[in-house]
C-alpha cells in the first residue's frame, strides 16, 4: 500500500466520500475546452464575436491556457493516481464500506452531503475528524507492506500499523536523523538500510551551510556512510542488473575498486538492442576505437566555450551538438528498449541548471516547429544530475558542460552517479581542459578520462569558435569575426583557438592549441614522445615548463604568455587575466562569528578547561 502525508490522504478520501459542488477541486474538461476552441476558429464562431475582437483574443487565449495548464497537472498527478488500486485513500474508503456500521456518525454527515449538495466549514472538519479515525482502526487491522517516507511514518496515527520488518531504501541519501525515525518509532525483529556510499550524499542547503550551525558538517553524512567510518562490516550488494554492453567495466574499476560484476550470460550483457547501440557508437567513434563494440563514448569539443548564467554556467556547443544526435536516435528503429519492440528512451543530465533550461528550450522549439514529433518529445527527459538518483533510461547522456575548470565537477559521488545511470548507452561530455590542475587530474574526471583514452573511447569534435556551432569550423564560418575578441592576446577579429600568439601545450609551438597539435602527444616531464607506460620511466626528470629545454635548477625568467624575459604570466600587460583583480574575503571568526579577526586571535575566546 502506498501511503503519502496522513493529511494528504484524509483530504483525498474527504474529498471523494463527500464531494463539494462549489469549492472542491473540479476537474478540467479537455474534451469540452477543445470543442469550444475549434467552434471559434469557424466561420460561425467568429461571426458571433464580430466587433469585439477583444473578447474573442481573451476567450481563445484562456481556453488554450486552460488546456495547457491541464497537460501540466496531468504530469503531475498522474505520478500520485498511477497505482490508486494500492492507494491508502483507496484502502480507507474500502474499509469503511466493509465496516460501515461502526462510523455512524459519518455515514450521518455523508447523507447530509448527498441531500444538500455541500457541507459546512464545521462538518467539513468533523468528516475530517471521522476519517482519521478511519485510517487509524485500517492501519491497526492492516497485514502487508506499506510504502511511505521516513516523515509521514513518524505520525501518531501511521505508527498504529505494526512492522514486523522495516526497510530503508536509499538511506545513504537520507541524513542520519532521517534515518533513526524508524529506530525511534518502530520495534520491528530488524531494520534494513539499503544505499550506496559512493553515489550522492545527504543534501544540504547552501543556506544552511551559511549559517553557524555547528552539526552542518554531520547533516551530510548518512547512517550507512557514518557506520562505514566507524569500521562496521556491512554486507554488499555487487551485482548490477543495469548496465549493459561495456559499461560495466569503467565503473566498477573507478568507483566501486573492481568489485561490480554483470548479472547473467553473455547474452543478458549484449541484447540485440544494446549491440545497436554500440555498432552506432563505433560509427561515431571511427577508427581511433580500441574496442570491437563499445556502448559508452566520452565526447570533447576543444573550441566549446561556457558561459556563465548567473550563478549557473551553459554550454551552447554541446547542447547543439546533442540535440542533432538525439534527433538521430529518434530516427534509427533498431534503437530499442531491452527485450521489447519499444523504442528507447533518453535521459539528458546536465550538471548545471542553466543548462538544463536550455535543453528544455531548444527541445520545446524543436517538437513546435515539428522537427520533433509528440510521441518522440516523450522519450527525452531532461533533469540535472542530482535529481537522478534512482533514475534509470536507456540512452544517458551526461553534460559536465565546463570546458577549462572542474569545480564541483569533481565531486566523485557524483561521477559515480554519472556513470551508473544508463542501461544500454552512455554519452559523457568531459572536455579535456576541465583537468588542467594536478587536483583535477587526479579527481573521478582524470580517472574518467584515462579509462577512456586507453579504450580509445574519445570523440573529439572541432566546432566553431565564432558562432559556437559544431556542424563546422573557423574557416567554413559565414558569420564575421567583427565582434569577436580574442582572450589570449585581447584582440579584436579572431578567436583563441587561431590566435598566431597562442602556445600549443603540448609541443610549445606558436599558432595552434593542442587539439590542433601536428605533433604526437609528448611527455609533459621529459619532452619525449609518450608511449603507453611511458610516464613511469621519466619520474624524476623535469624539463622547463617555458623554453621547453632540460635544464636543472628553477624555469627561466620568461613569460609563459609573449614568451618575453623579464616577468611572469601573471604580470604580463598582454594577458587579460592578469587584470582580474583577485577576490579578497574577510576573515571570520568561527568562534565568536565576527569578522576581522581568525579563530586563534579571538579576544573572546572562552579559557580552555583542565
Amino acid at each position: 500500500m502506498r501511503l503519502y502525508s496522513l493529511d494528504f490522504e484524509v483530504k483525498s478520501v474527504t474529498r471523494a466520500l463527500a464531494p463539494d459542488r462549489d469549492t472542491s477541486y473540479q476537474y478540467f474538461d479537455e474534451e469540452k475546452a477543445q470543442g469550444e476552441i475549434k467552434e471559434m476558429g469557424t466561420e460561425a464562431g467568429k461571426e458571433n464575436l464580430k466587433g469585439r475582437v477583444r473578447q474573442f483574443l481573451a476567450a481563445y487565449q484562456l481556453k488554450r491556457m486552460g488546456c495547457d495548464l491541464n497537460q501540466q497537472n496531468k504530469k503531475i498527478r498522474s505520478k500520485r493516481i498511477r497505482s490508486t488500486n494500492v492507494s491508502a485513500d483507496t484502502a480507507a474508503i474500502a474499509y469503511y464500506q466493509a465496516h460501515i456500521d461502526k462510523y455512524r456518525d459519518l455515514q450521518s454527515l455523508l447523507a447530509i452531503s448527498e441531500r444538500d449538495g455541500s457541507l459546512s466549514d464545521d462538518q467539513l472538519r468533523e468528516v475530517r475528524t471521522l476519517v482519521k479515525e478511519v485510517f487509524h482502526d485500517m492501519l491497526s487491522d492492516f497485514k502487508g507492506i506499506i510504502c511511505t517516507t521516513s516523515v509521514a511514518s513518524a505520525n501518531l496515527t501511521v505508527r498504529r500499523f505494526r512492522a514486523e520488518l522495516v526497510f530503508t531504501d536509499e538511506a545513504a541519501r537520507q541524513s542520519e536523523l532521517g534515518s533513526l525515525i524508524s529506530v525511534a518509532h518502530y520495534q520491528p525483529h530488524a531494520w534494513f538500510f539499503l544505499g550506496d556510499t559512493a553515489q550522492l550524499k545527504p543534501y544540504v542547503g547552501e543556506d544552511s551551510k551559511a549559517t553557524d550551525n555547528p552539526f552542518i558538517r554531520q547533516m551530510s553524512v548518512s547512517l550507512i556512510e557514518r557506520a562505514v567510518l566507524a569500521g562496521v562490516e556491512l554486507g554488499w550488494l555487487n551485482i548490477t542488473h543495469r548496465l549493459r554492453g561495456s559499461l560495466c567495466p569503467l565503473s566498477s574499476k573507478i568507483h566501486y575498486g573492481d568489485n561490480m560484476r554483470i548479472a547473467g550470460s553473455p547474452h543478458w550483457k549484449w541484447p540485440p538492442s544494446t549491440v545497436a547501440f554500440a555498432t552506432e557508437v563505433t560509427k561515431l567513434l571511427g577508427p581511433s576505437a580500441n574496442m570491437l563494440y563499445s556502448s559508452r563514448v566520452v565526447v570533447q569539443f576543444p573550441f566549446a566555450s561556457a558561459t556563465p548564467a548567473g550563478t549557473s554556467s551553459k554550454n551552447i556547443t554541446h547542447v547543439r551538438w546533442v540535440l542533432d544526435q538525439v534527433k538521430k536516435m529518434l530516427q534509427n528503429s533498431a534503437l530499442t528498449e531491452i527485450d521489447s519492440k519499444r523504442m528507447a528512451s533518453i535521459l539528458i543530465l546536465p550538471l548545471y541548471k542553466a543548462q538544463v533550461d536550455l535543453y528544455r528550450e531548444k527541445l520545446h522549439n524543436e517538437r513546435i516547429q515539428k522537427r520533433i514529433s509528440d510521441e518522440d518529445f516523450r522519450r527525452i527527459e531532461v533533469r540535472t544530475l542530482d535529481s537522478a538518483q534512482g533514475e534509470e533510461r536507456d540512452v544517458v547522456i551526461v553534460d559536465y558542460v565546463q570546458t577549462h575548470k572542474a569545480g564541483f565537477c569533481m565531486d566523485p559521488n557524483r561521477n559515480c552517479l554519472a556513470t551508473t545511470r544508463a542501461k544500454q548507452c552512455e554519452i559523457l561530455i568531459i572536455n579535456a581542459g576541465m583537468t588542467n590542475s594536478p587536483q583535477a587530474k587526479n579527481s573521478k574526471i582524470g580517472q574518467i578520462l584515462a579509462e577512456a583514452a586507453e579504450r580509445g573511447i574519445i570523440l573529439k569534435v572541432l566546432s566553431c569558435s565564432n558562432c559556437e556551432d559544431p556542424s563546422h569550423k573557423d574557416d567554413e564560418c559565414d558569420q564575421k569575426f567583427e565582434s569577436k575578441r580574442c582572450n589570449w592576446c585581447n584582440e579584436i577579429g579572431h578567436s583563441r583557438a587561431t590566435c598566431p600568439k597562442v602556445q600549443c601545450r603540448n609541443c610549445r609551438g606558436l599558432g595552434h592549441v593542442e587539439p590542433n597539435c601536428p605533433n604526437p602527444k609528448l611527455c609533459q616531464q621529459c619532452g619525449q614522445q609518450a608511449m603507453a607506460g611511458h610516464r613511469k620511466t621519466c619520474l624524476g626528470k623535469r624539463i622547463c615548463s617555458v623554453c621547453w629545454e632540460c635544464h636543472t635548477g628553477d624555469p627561466c625568467n620568461a613569460c609563459a604568455h609573449c614568451r618575453k624575459k623579464g616577468h611572469k604570466a601573471s604580470g604580463c600587460f598582454l594577458n587579460p587575466a592578469s587584470k582580474k583583480k583577485p577576490k579578497h574575503r574577510p576573515l571570520k571568526c568561527y568562534c565568536c562569528a565576527e569578522l576581522g579577526h581568525k579563530a586563534g586571535d579571538c579576544p573572546n575566546k572562552p579559557p580552555r578547561l583542565g
